[in-house]
């Protein structure tokens, strides 16, 4: 008799290991994490022979259990209304002990929680519950409901443990499978975006007789917040906007891309309004109107708008809470061109925005700035400061692209040729001479090699190495 029951549970063993060898096939096959979880569920019932199963994964913000997969007559809507925390119910207690758990009977067992079963009419008797790890760690719990034939036994806890295994390592690859993919997708959505920002930054820089323009526009995660412009206004004026959206990655790039195309239609228009006094003071005015009473973001705006008249020799300013412009005479005096600062954009609508005036002198140099430039980190989280940036100006070089270049290469040493931890951007103009006329528009086709005249291959987006 003992010789007929060891040989009994030798086969029924046997029968188990073959089961779980073409179980291994079956989970091993899929990598789609959805189609997995129902598999597994599927073999689950089918192999241990059972009314019900279910799985749940374990949620790595809350550690609740979540039902991911539910079989049987009430399956979903136990799936769609019930979590569990660790500790509460049968399989609250696996996943805290992270050991199987066979109750033969759960009237007889204080820790079955019955919820479930008033919810859905479903009557449980029987339950055998086994964690579900990988790599060591818990990833959920997966339970048998109801044998239909012979009670659980230790064969059963056997089996079941060692496919709960199999199917951990099996979801936790579907995962990475899964998160390698989403990866991909956000990369080439980047992508995209980044040749958008492209385009919509300018491709040259302003041919004006006596005056040298260059930019440089650094995002801390592939696409930019910051945002710069040159608006050629009539022959006579060039309109020059820097601005930044607060925040970073794609819901800023997003803004940016709007509001530089709206800053350049309401420039365009106000600046037809002839003889419209103020018309820099109205066309941000305009703009934070707009931003306040359409945005659906959240997102505020800084930016200075300045207009340069090289006819009349003077500049014009407006400030929407952003950091000042500098300007460097040719005596080497630094000048903070500090008017009365505005509120940013896109936070308090009908705010009226004040404008200034200065006069220009040849061999005058101006910086543009956006904040990530002054608060970009070095060693020790120390920031490169103002302190630093009006020194470098102060002793940079006397040419817009110099001046520049020395920029964007102290800041990536500072920062260790590590990308930064904001969008940066940087705007300078020199005024070589002051002309009573500008030259002719430019064309839209390459200028011929006037390096004046256009933006070096890369110069509008610029990654640190």
């Amino acid at each position: 008799m003992k010789e007929k029951r060891e040989l009994k549970s030798l086969k029924k063993r046997l029968d188990n290991l073959s089961s779980i060898i073409k179980v291994n096939e079956i989970i091993n096959s899929t990598l789609n994490l959805k189609e997995l979880l129902a598999t597994i569920m599927e073999i689950s019932q089918e192999v241990m022979g059972v009314e019900a199963a279910s799985l749940m994964l374990k949620d790595e913000k809350t550690k609740e259990l979540v039902y991911e997969v539910a079989l049987g007559e009430k399956g979903e809507a136990i799936k769609e209304r019930f979590k569990l925390k660790k500790g509460q119910g049968i399989a609250g207690w696996v996943a805290e002990k992270e050991s199987p758990l066979l109750v033969p009977d759960v009237r007889e067992d204080p820790r079955f929680d019955n919820r479930i079963d008033q919810a859905t009419g479903f009557k449980t008797k029987s339950i055998l519950a086994v964690p579900m790890k990988a790599k060591g760690k818990l990833i959920g719990v997966l339970e048998a409901i109801n044998p239909l034939k012979e009670p659980f036994g230790a064969e059963e806890i056997e089996l079941f443990t060692t496919f709960a295994n199999q199917a951990g390592i099996a979801i936790e690859n579907a995962r990475l499978h899964q998160f390698l993919l989403d990866k991909q997708r956000v990369e080439e959505e980047l992508r995209i975006a980044r040749l958008i920002q492209k385009n919509i930054l300018p491709k040259k820089y302003p041919i004006v007789e006596g005056a040298e323009f260059w930019a440089r526009n650094i995002p801390a995660e592939g696409i930019s917040g910051d945002f710069y412009d040159f608006i050629e206004l009539s022959p006579e004026q060039i309109g020059i906007v820097i601005g930044d959206i607060c925040g970073k990655g794609i819901p800023a790039a997003l803004s940016m891309a709007k509001t530089i195309s709206d800053f350049r239609l309401v420039a365009f228009l106000h600046n037809r309004v002839a003889p419209l006094p103020k018309k820099l003071s109205r066309t941000v005015t305009a703009m934070n109107n707009i931003l306040t009473e359409g945005s659906t973001l959240g997102l505020f705006v800084t930016l200075v708008y300045l207009l340069l008249d090289i006819k009349k020799g003077t500049l014009t300013y407006v400030n929407a809470g952003h950091p000042a412009p500098l300007l460097r005479r040719r005596s080497g005096k630094i000048e903070l061109l500090e008017s009365k600062k505005g509120l940013p954009l896109g936070i308090f609508s009908g705010f009226s925005f004040e404008e200034e005036e200065i006069k220009l002198k040849e061999g005058d140099l101006l910086l543009l700035y956006t904040d990530g430039l002054v608060e970009a980190k070095g060693k020790e989280g120390r920031r490169f400061s103002t302190e630093r940036l009006y020194k470098l100006v102060k002793e940079g070089p006397e040419d817009a692209a110099g001046l520049g270049k020395r920029i964007a290469q102290k800041i990536k040493l500072f920062s260790l040729g590590k990308p930064p931890s904001d969008d940066l951007t940087v705007v300078t103009i020199k005024i070589d001479k002051l002309h009573p006329h500008l030259s002719p528009p430019p064309s839209r086709q390459d200028s011929g090699g006037q390096v004046r005249g256009r933006i070096e291959e890369g110069g509008n987006l610029l990654k640190f190495q």
